[in-house]
């Protein structure tokens, strides 16, 4: 009888380490294990007709910016956090940022903060060589922890950032988040596949708020027409804002797909005579 009983005892505890495993795949993993390892090589190029400038007090026009551009900046720039470990966070647009994690009961608790190492921004200006010429923004988004990364473009408008486009490395991807602002309940995700959606246990249809539009890596944003030229005294410059992540409500946040990873972010802005 007391054989019987190591054995169930046992079987329990196997049973038990597998269930734990099998958790730690999953949205905001538990103990933090889904975690990028760089986000890297933030070069920004221009085909002829464009000129771009870092918001550095000592920023000049160039045809092409690297991370060593973005350093001096008053956002953090890309070059500070080759070597930090990213943690999942999410967006709806790139402006406001939620973090969540999974706790032992496999139950949502909501981050009070965010890091802001956890994700990448910086700004700059653009502008034409020609006036009247529009300008097309192309991210091109790889690396071994691409398939959870989300690419923001933003113009500032005032004191607030307006979002123009969102990329992801393929369109096709999760597309649900969570509003920043939003109160998720500890809620058991019942789907079987960890997303969360409207359709998970008592979620609220309003928590989450839809990515839209996604674009997929490679595909350009026309930034529209720029009615006079970079190097005009007259001009009012739009400063515009790049915002990296990883985007956690994806099926490819999980640790075995993050961890030690890195993400690539390679820019192409072109102009041409609008049509």
């Amino acid at each position: 009888m007391k054989k019987r009983s190591i054995f169930a005892a046992v079987a329990m505890l196997i049973v038990s380490a597998i269930v734990l495993t099998s958790a730690t795949y999953a949205w905001f993993t538990v103990g933090g294990d889904g975690a990028i390892s760089a986000i890297e090589a933030n070069t920004m190029t221009v085909t002829s007709g464009v000129m771009l400038k870092s918001q550095g007090s000592d920023a000049q026009w160039k045809g092409t910016l690297a991370n060593a551009d973005f350093t001096t900046t008053g956002l953090k720039g890309a070059a500070d956090h080759i070597s930090t470990q990213y943690q999942p966070v999410t967006s709806a647009t790139g402006v406001d940022m939620a973090a969540y994690k999974l706790d032992g009961s496999l139950h949502f608790v909501k981050e009070n903060s965010v890091d802001t190492a956890w994700y990448t921004e910086y700004t700059f200006n653009v502008g034409v060589i020609t006036a009247g010429q529009k300008i097309t923004a192309t991210p091109t988004i790889s690396g071994t922890g691409a398939g959870a990364a989300r690419v923001a473009l933003l113009q500032q408008s005032g004191n607030t950032w307006s979002p123009l486009a969102l990329w992801s490395n393929n369109a096709s991807e999760d597309t649900n988040a969570i509003a920043a602002t939003a109160t998720v309940p500890n809620t058991i995700v019942d789907d079987g596949n960890y997303i969360l959606t409207s359709a998970d246990g008592t979620l609220a249809d309003g928590t989450l708020v839809a990515q839209t539009p996604v674009k997929a890596s490679g595909t350009g944003y026309d930034m529209g027409t720029f009615a006079k030229a970079y190097n005009d005294s007259t001009a009012t410059h739009a400063v515009y804002k790049v915002v990296i992540w990883c985007e956690g409500n994806d099926s490819a946040c999980t640790p075995d797909q993050m961890s030690a990873k890195a993400i690539s972010v390679e820019w192409a802005f072109a102009a041409s005579n609008p049509t």
